[in-house]
């Protein structure tokens, strides 16, 4: 649904079978949508189905999140000469990836970061030539205009150069300003980061924030041009690290039994126990 322009609506996707959507909105959720649909079509209503992440309550309790989670396509494009770039309605993806984090930030670049090994987040594209390609404001315009596999790459050379404003992206790629506010904090961080001679010279909370932005140490020690190990030993004397967290759709109201899991850096704790090596 168009929310702000009309009340114009667009079906993207009509399927009678699970689709690989389906799929990904149960892991994402812990919520067995065949189960429930099965249990549904056998006779049995929603309030009569116990929810198997509780194990108290019904079916038909709504969720509450505490985490974000991103489905990005995986493209592939140049394996396949002659292909337009150009996404429409036809099937062109060749897989997807989900993505899970507490911050829009961190999800999308750890996204990005899964449909292309050598991706280093929402950074410059690996493709040399898209780099070249977007190096005109003209090229870049021409770019937002379109939907494309290498538009998010765009949206950062623009935001990076500041060579197209962000309302200016925002009209010729349609994109919501919420989404290209998000992805203007991710280039703020990195051009904070690189106003400080050495990795040595930055600050935890500097550090902290980028680790909570999604950014990886490959990514961090891309800034200051040194390996990704100093980068990581770096981080790791301030006591930054990872923790694991559940999927959990309660938000902590109710008790969580689920063995879906994430990792995240905005978090104090981890939500599961670890055996220690003796």
């Amino acid at each position: 649904m168009n929310p702000k322009n009309s009340s114009e609506i667009y079906v993207i996707e009509v399927n009678a079978r699970l689709s690989r959507s389906s799929a990904l909105a149960s892991k994402a959720t812990c919520y067995p949508l065949a189960h429930i649909a099965a249990k549904i079509m056998l006779g049995y209503s929603l309030p009569a189905i116990m929810n198997t992440v509780t194990k108290i309550t019904s079916a038909n309790f709504e969720p509450s999140l505490d985490y974000i989670v991103i489905k990005i396509p995986r493209w592939d494009m140049v394996k396949f000469s002659g292909v337009s770039r150009k996404l429409g309605p036809m099937m062109k993806s060749v897989g997807e990836i989900m993505a899970i984090g507490r911050t829009f930030e961190e999800a999308i670049q750890k996204g990005l970061r899964m449909i292309d090994p050598n991706q280093i987040g929402f950074s410059y594209s690996t493709e040399a030539q898209a780099v070249k390609e977007f190096e005109s404001v003209e090229a870049c315009e021409e770019e937002l205009k379109r939907a494309t596999d290498r538009q998010m790459f765009c949206i950062y050379q623009c935001l990076k150069r500041k060579t197209v404003s962000l309302e200016r992206i925002h009209e010729l790629s349609r994109i919501d300003n919420w989404f290209l506010s998000k992805l203007q904090r991710i280039v703020e961080i990195e051009n904070v980061m690189a106003t400080f001679e050495t990795l040595g010279h930055l600050p935890k909370t500097i550090l902290k924030d980028a680790k909570d932005a999604g950014f990886s140490d490959r990514q961090i020690a891309k800034v200051f041009g040194v390996n990704e190990i100093v980068a990581r030993s770096y981080r790791k004397s301030y006591n930054i690290v990872p923790y694991v967290k559940k999927i959990d759709t309660l938000a902590g109201e109710f008790p969580c039994n689920t063995n879906n899991l994430y990792i995240t850096y905005n978090a104090q704790f981890d939500e599961v126990e670890f055996v220690k090596e003796k």
